[in-house]
């Protein structure tokens, strides 16, 4: 081969793999949706990709990009701070990040831009390069978690966590003003017969239309609220006398009683009011709303349309919390609190995926007291951190425990506010993790109370990080229950989010509660943070979460919380529970729909019992033969009447429910006269019952 040959094809063959590399970087940026731009300082010019254009709704190529242009599309209200933010990146040699509105045609949309700049030998910018990506649907969905988690879902009201941010805000308002605070628990009365007679429907807009008339009638400052159900909360700010707070209530009443138009129907319903008053009520916002409760029901047995107002002369209750107060400091001192851990499972495989820490306290008469009924008795800071003390370095010891004898499991520990927030904490935790193995902090994780993490965040993240530069994690608990904004959660280094027990375990009753939960996981997916959904009681449940793309799960329905001692013994245990291990084989079920998909699974799960107890007429392996026990009944009754009940395919379901229902309970009645051949031809038409039934129940999806 002639030399001179070689030399003329290396040109070539570098123009390709220059083609080729510039081509496979613009599909990169196309398929992540990240546009690349440059600008050159001393020409003035500016390069945009074509991915750029297109996230600026541009046509490539029919305007001629410069700095002038890009300017003008930024929105009014971020255009002098993003000019701000990227001259002081070229001014101080810094990084440049920013976020900010265009406008793209009719619509406004959310970018992330970053950048960084180069600079000559004297120090002049010489170029600076950068990416640009379109946010707006991450914005979306925080915004939408935002107002699920603060706000009711069907009347618009603020919910028991924004009521609790009200509130300390009015509390700390009358203290600043001495003025009065009166908080009003409200009971509707005749609401129930309302609602069983003309259906949830008509309840929910009946709900709807008492919520628009209050609020119309409240002044500017106060707040209505929904708990849930028929109970509602009003704060009455700024009142100079009880006797105001007395004729506000009284004008209300009225109001409340006058007829309601819905769905041509004039319904009547009234309130019954429980009222406490602060500072003549000096107790801090869950006492109150409690106190508030309790004044209601009294309310509710003098008869309907009536307030009352609590007495807060009563010190009775004082005197005990004190006590028990002195009880408890007793026994953390004499370490006579005790751990007990629930297991957290990996849902794609069943296999075990650590352990959380739960304190109790045992008392003489009344075994293990729950958290919820000593942590209120903890009123100064100081006891707070000396118990989350005890706690750490209680389940630390229990890890190396577990671990002398080859178990080697993490341990999530909760943290409270105070602890949290405690500079001291990072250098009491290097002190117990000194002498351990230099693995153990991976196998330790911290969980810290959606609002716990308010406060000041940057003293809080300055103790996380302090705590993660050992090697420990952080996760969020009880996430969709508080009332902090996202930011707080971007400021913070959180690596988990827990959806709180109160929505997953009514996601089978509640559409609602299973819109949050799917809210909660997108987010978290949107923002690459793997999900732990709390008071998983089912396996039907644990189906309709891996559906969503929710990875662990811990409940009552997978273990109680044990004693250490027992731990050994489950791990073995669980090894052969084939339900749970299987559980990534139905991650994609035959519908879109959620719950469809777990009524089906429901189903299924109950014939494989009944055709076990066919093979061995075992009473033991009998699976529920009551209609009204069965997860899919309670599937049927909640949330498929919610969705589907105007459906002409979902009373056929019924009808087929209860005719397999009975097959089934006639099979089990006889069952040990039945031959096994006779038995399997039973079961043979319950089976094909059951097929039609899933074929119905998939139907839904598509009507």
């Amino acid at each position: 081969m002639n030399p001179a040959d070689v030399r003329d094809d290396q040109p070539t063959e570098l123009a390709t793999s220059l083609a080729l590399s510039e081509r496979r970087r613009r599909d990169a940026q196309r398929l992540s949706g990240v546009g690349f731009w440059e600008l050159n300082h001393k020409a003035q010019t500016l390069y945009w990709s074509e991915e750029i254009f297109a996230i600026y709704s541009l046509e490539a190529g029919t305007i001629e990009p410069n700095y002038e242009t890009f300017v003008r599309l930024i929105h009014d209200d971020d255009r002098e701070q993003v000019k701000a933010a990227y001259l002081d990146s070229v001014e101080s040699h810094q990084e440049y990040n920013i976020r900010y509105r265009i406008k793209a045609g009719e619509s406004i949309r959310w970018i992330e831009a970053r950048g960084v700049t180069y600079y000559d030998s004297a120090g002049n910018p010489e170029r600076s390069i950068g990416t640009a990506q379109d946010i707006s649907e991450i914005i979306e969905a925080q915004d939408a978690i935002e107002r699920l988690a603060s706000h009711d879902a069907l009347t618009g009201l603020p919910n028991r966590s924004l009521l609790a941010d009200r509130l300390d805000q009015a509390i700390a308002h009358a203290r600043r003003t001495s003025q009065l605070l009166a908080v009003c628990y409200l009971d509707l009365d005749g609401f129930k017969p309302i609602n069983d007679n003309f259906g949830h429907a008509t309840g929910d807009l009946l709900l709807i239309a008492f919520a628009n008339r209050v609020k119309q009638e409240l002044r500017e400052g106060d707040t209505l609220a929904r708990l849930g159900g028929d109970e509602f909360v009003i704060t009455l700010n700024g009142l100079s006398s009880s006797m105001q707070c007395e004729q506000i209530l009284q004008r209300l009443m009225r109001i409340m009683s006058e007829p309601y138009f819905v769905e041509g129907l004039s319904l009547k319903v009234s309130a019954s009011i429980g009222v406490t008053i602060y500072p003549l009520d000096a107790a801090d916002a869950d006492s109150l709303l409690r106190h508030a409760d309790h004044a209601m029901y009294k309310a509710k047995k003098r008869g309907k349309s009536t307030f009352e107002l609590h007495d807060h002369t009563q010190n009775l209750k004082v005197r005990t919390t004190r006590a028990a107060l002195t009880r408890f400091e007793a026994s953390l001192k004499n370490n006579e609190l005790v751990l007990l851990y629930q297991p957290r499972i990996d849902l794609r495989n069943g296999h075990p995926a650590g352990f959380e820490a739960l304190v109790r306290w045992p008392l003489p008469r009344n075994g293990l007291a729950l958290p919820a009924q000593f942590l209120p008795l903890i009123e100064t800071r100081e006891l707070a951190i000396s118990l989350d003390r005890w706690v750490v370095k209680s389940a630390i010891e229990q890890h190396l425990a577990w671990r002398s004898n080859q178990i080697i499991v993490p341990i999530s520990i909760n943290l409270s506010p105070e602890m949290i927030q405690d500079a001291t904490f990072p250098a009491y935790l290097a002190e117990l993790l000194s002498d351990c193995p230099d693995d153990v902090p991976e196998f330790i994780e911290f969980e810290i109370l959606e609002t716990g993490a308010l406060g000041d965040t940057d003293e809080t993240g300055k103790t996380m990080y302090a705590c993660i530069d050992q090697g420990v994690k952080f996760s969020l608990d009880d996430f969709g229950t508080g009332y902090s904004s996202l930011t707080y959660f971007h400021r913070l280094p959180i690596d988990l989010l827990k959806i709180d027990r109160t929505f997953v375990c009514k996601m089978l009753d509640d559409p609602r509660d299973q819109d949050i939960v799917e809210g909660v996981t997108r987010l978290a997916d949107a923002l690459g943070r793997p999900v732990v959904a709390e008071g998983v009681e089912s396996i039907e449940l644990a189906i309709m979460l891996l559906q969503m793309g929710c990875q662990y799960a811990q409940g009552y329905g997978i273990a109680m919380p044990m004693p250490p001692d027992r731990v050994p013994s489950w791990l073995k245990q669980w090894r052969h529970n084939q339900d749970w291990h299987r559980l990534g084989d139905m991650q994609n079920g035959p519908t879109a729909r959620y719950d469809l998909n777990v009524a089906i699974l429901s189903h299924r799960l109950w014939m494989d019992k009944l055709s076990r107890f066919c093979k061995t007429a075992s009473d033991s392996l009998a699976p529920e033969i009551d209609v009204r026990q069965r997860q899919f009944a309670r599937w049927y009754q909640g949330i498929g009447a919610a969705r589907y009940h105007n459906r002409a395919t979902f009373g056929a379901i019924d009808l087929l429910h209860k005719e397999i229902h009975g097959a089934a309970q006639t099979l089990r009645s006889k069952i040990r006269d039945l031959s096994p051949e006779a038995r399997q031809v039973e079961l043979n038409k319950i089976s094909q019952k059951g097929d039609e039934l899933t074929s119905l129940i998939i139907e839904l999806a598509s009507q």
